[in-house]
């Protein structure tokens, strides 16, 4: 949805530069960061274009320097609740334990972070790279990726149809 990106922001009256840089062949999340590669000095937000978080930014930001993170992953608490009994069975079938309707909590990636642009050192060029992979080579040179919590009402993820008429649902209400 780049042209659709750069149209909004071409008329919207703002008081910031706006640059693109546009990868020739999908990269991923993480390798078309290389295409920024020494261009920034401080710390850069990454945001998948189809969540929305609502939280303070410089909430974030601080964390993530306070905590002197490498990178930082935005996480939302999400309550799960499976509408059915969970069978925890043994080889050949037979039941060990049922839970009727459990409930679980995870942190889940809401596809927001924070990178240190010396991380950006660590992307190979023009190669297909997942964010997570960045995070496992951070970690594998003794660099920290550290986790913001937010709560769940804090992420809209308007990539899921369903989450996507909710959230348009709660605007017009």
């Amino acid at each position: 949805k780049g042209g659709l990106i750069k149209a909004y922001l071409s008329e919207v009256d703002h008081s910031y530069n706006v640059s693109f840089l546009e990868e020739s062949e999908f990269l991923g999340t993480a390798g078309a960061l290389k295409l920024y590669d020494n261009m920034a000095n401080n710390p850069i937000f990454i945001s998948n274009c189809d969540i929305l978080i609502k939280e303070n930014y410089l909430d974030i930001l601080n964390y993530h320097n306070q905590q002197k993170n490498d990178l930082t992953l935005v996480a939302a608490m999400v309550h799960f609740k499976v509408p059915y009994g969970v069978c925890k069975i043994k080889d050949g079938g037979e039941l060990l334990e049922i839970s009727e309707k459990p409930e679980y909590d995870n942190l889940v990636n809401t596809g927001m972070y924070i990178l240190n642009p010396s991380a950006i050192d660590l992307i190979p060029e023009n190669k297909f790279f997942h964010i997570t992979h960045l995070m496992e080579k951070i970690k594998k040179n003794n660099g920290k990726v550290g986790v913001f919590a937010v709560s769940e009402k804090s992420w809209v993820d308007v990539g899921q149809w369903k989450e996507y008429q909710k959230f348009i649902n709660d605007l017009n209400n």
